[in-house]
C-alpha cells in the first residue's frame, strides 16, 4: 500500500542518505496571496494530518505552520484556556465545538475565503453542535466500536459474533486481552449502554430533573466500567490499534479510523483484523476545523482551511490519515484509487443506514456534568494504575 511503501522507501533512503526524503504531491492549489512568512499555529490530534502537505502549503503561501498535538478534547480546552500559546486553528470533536462556541472561544469563518467548503458532504453539515454551519468545517468523521484480532479471539475461544454487544467487554475470557480508549466521553457512552441499551449519551431534556437523572446514570455507568476495567489496566490512544494488529491484545475500543488506518497499512495481512459497532448503538463523531477567537492570522487560517479542502489535498490527506473523509470530492478520487477500492466497501468506512440510525452525536453536557464525568473518569483510571 502507498503509506507502507513510503515507510519502506524511507528506511531504505535512510541507509543511503539519512532519509531526508519528502513527498511532493501533485496538487495545483494556488494561494490567494503571499503571506510574507506569517506563522500559523494548529492544535491537532496525533497522526492526524500529512505534514508533507503542510510543508507544501508553507512553500505555496510563504508561511510557517506549527502543528502541536493533544490527546483529548478536554486537554485541548485546557491548552487554549490556560496555556500561553495563541493557536489559530483547532480540530475539536462535535460536543467540544458546541462548548467552544458557548464559551466564545472560537469565531465565525468567512466562507468567502473558503470556497472549497462546497466539497463537504451535505449530510455532514448542519449538525447540532453547529446548526447554522458558521464556526466549523468537518474534517474527518466516523464511529466508535470494537477493533479485534481474529486469531487472538480464536485462541480465547470467543466468536466474532459475540462482539455484537458491548457486554462482551465484561466477559472474563478477555481478562488481560482488552485495551480501553483514553477518552472519558467514549468510555461513559459505553458505560451508559451497559446500564441500559436505550440510555442516550446526551442529556434528554433541559430540566433540573433531566440533569439529576444524568448525574445518577454517571454513577451507575462508573460501576459498570469498573467491571470492564477488571479485564484491562491500559488506557491508550494512538498505539492501541497497533497492539491489536500485533496480537498484543484481542479486543480494543477504538474509532473506525484507527481500524481503517492499520487495515490499509497491513495490506494482504489485513483480513486478520475486524471492526464492529455493537448492536446497542454507538457514537457518530465529527472532528472539524475551527478558528480560535485569539487567532492572530485569521485570513491565513482560512487559506489553510481552503487548502485542506482542495479535492486533491483532501484525497492525499485522507490516504495518509486513514479516516473517513468529510470531503465528497476527495471521496470520489478515493473510489478511483485501486488501492482503496476494498476499504471503501467496509462498513467501518461508511456504515449502512440501519447502523447509522443507532448512532448518536455527542452534545455538550454543561460545566457541572462535564466536571462530574471528568472526576469520575479520573478516579476510575486511578484504580487501574
Amino acid at each position: 500500500m502507498k503509506k507502507l511503501l513510503f515507510i519502506v522507501l524511507c528506511v531504505f533512503g535512510f541507509l543511503l542518505s539519512g532519509c531526508n526524503f519528502r513527498k511532493n504531491y501533485d496538487i495545483d492549489y494556488e494561494c490567494s496571496q503571499n503571506y510574507g512568512g506569517a506563522t500559523l499555529r494548529i492544535l491537532n490530534w496525533g497522526e492526524y494530518i500529512d505534514l508533507d502537505l503542510v510543508k507544501q502549503f508553507e512553500d505555496l503561501c510563504n508561511a510557517k505552520v506549527i502543528v502541536d498535538t493533544t490527546e483529548s478534547n478536554e486537554g485541548m480546552l485546557t491548552k487554549i484556556t490556560t496555556g500561553d500559546t495563541d493557536y489559530d486553528i483547532l480540530v475539536p470533536s462535535d460536543y467540544m465545538i458546541e462548548r467552544l462556541i458557548a464559551q466564545d472561544l472560537v469565531q465565525k469563518i468567512d466562507f468567502n475565503n473558503v470556497p472549497n467548503y462546497q466539497y463537504i458532504f451535505k449530510d455532514l453539515k448542519g449538525k447540532e453542535h453547529d446548526p447554522n454551519d458558521e464556526y466549523s468545517i468537518p474534517y474527518f468523521w466516523g464511529t466508535v466500536g470494537l477493533i479485534y484480532n481474529k486469531k487472538k479471539l480464536q485462541e480465547l475461544g470467543i466468536k466474532e459474533s459475540e462482539l455484537n454487544t458491548w457486554t462482551i467487554l465484561k466477559d472474563r475470557r478477555l481478562k488481560g486481552n482488552l485495551l480501553l480508549y483514553d477518552s472519558q466521553r467514549d468510555m461513559y457512552m459505553i458505560g451508559f449502554k451497559l446500564v441500559d441499551p436505550n440510555l442516550s449519551p446526551n442529556v434528554e431534556g433541559d430540566s433540573e430533573e433531566a440533569y439529576e437523572e444524568y448525574a445518577r446514570n454517571i454513577d451507575l455507568a462508573t460501576k459498570q466500567l469498573e467491571i470492564v476495567q477488571e479485564n484491562s489496566t491500559q488506557y491508550l490512544t494512538d498505539t492501541l490499534k497497533y497492539m491489536i494488529a500485533n496480537g498484543d491484545a484481542a479486543v480494543g475500543i477504538a474509532y473506525n479510523g484507527d481500524f481503517l488506518e492499520v487495515y490499509y497499512e497491513l495490506g494482504d495481512e489485513a483480513d486478520n483484523l475486524g471492526y464492529v459497532i455493537p448492536d446497542e448503538g454507538s457514537n457518530m463523531w465529527f472532528d472539524s476545523f475551527v478558528i480560535t477567537k485569539r487567532s492572530k492570522n485569521k485570513r491565513l487560517a482560512e487559506e489553510f482551511l481552503n487548502f485542506m479542502n482542495d479535492p486533491k489535498v483532501a484525497y492525499y490527506n485522507a490516504i495518509h490519515v486513514g479516516y473517513s473523509t468529510a470531503n465528497a470530492a476527495a471521496f470520489e478520487l478515493l473510489k478511483e484509487d485501486e488501492d482503496y477500492e476494498k476499504i471503501l466497501k467496509l462498513e467501518a468506512y461508511r456504515p449502512d443506514h440501519t447502523v447509522m440510525e443507532k448512532l448518536v452525536v455527542y452534545r455538550d453536557l454543561g460545566i457541572e456534568l462535564n466536571n462530574k464525568m471528568s472526576d469520575a473518569f479520573q478516579q476510575l483510571r486511578a484504580k487501574s494504575d
